[in-house]
């Protein structure tokens, strides 16, 4: 089976004891598994420019690593727009089984859409920590980002 982790909304980091990184690591003791995230990883306290695009993990579990988009635009930005393009491209390639999105908040959501339906089969899972109780309620944040993006 081959399993897709979607890692878009704060990096994959390889070896942390995050819940993303332990369920990648389980399923590829049984699966097929790739890890489509962004260019960012965590390196002690804050998050930096990956090494690698692309690479195998020691697990056997292959990363690919989405440039934002609108790179142009300062970090500060781009990291709450999440704007990537490529991942379309990658789950035609993979044809993956399952796709197990962690989080949703990033404008990807609209390329796996249309895989899943050009892909019926691929099943698709979701986990979303984001509710009100621990989201930015800024005036931007809940007008613009939650209330029209």
């Amino acid at each position: 089976m081959k399993i897709v982790h979607l890692i878009m909304t704060g990096g994959y980091s390889e070896g942390w004891s995050y819940q993303d990184s332990v369920l990648v690591e389980y399923h590829a003791k049984k699966n097929k598994v790739f890890v489509i995230s962004t260019e960012f990883e965590r390196k002690t306290d804050s998050m930096v420019k990956a090494e690698k695009n692309y690479y195998k993990t020691k697990s056997g579990v292959i990363v690919y690593r989405l440039k934002h988009f609108l790179n142009f635009l300062p970090r500060k930005i781009t990291s709450v727009l999440r704007v990537y393009r490529g991942m379309y491209k990658i789950l035609e390639e993979i044809k993956p089984d399952i796709i197990f999105s962690h989080n949703c908040q990033y404008f990807g959501t609209s390329e796996i859409a249309k895989y899943i339906r050009k892909n019926p089969n691929t099943r698709l899972y979701v986990d979303n920590h984001v509710d009100f109780s621990n989201i930015n309620r800024s005036w931007l944040s809940e007008k613009i980002l939650h209330g029209v993006l």
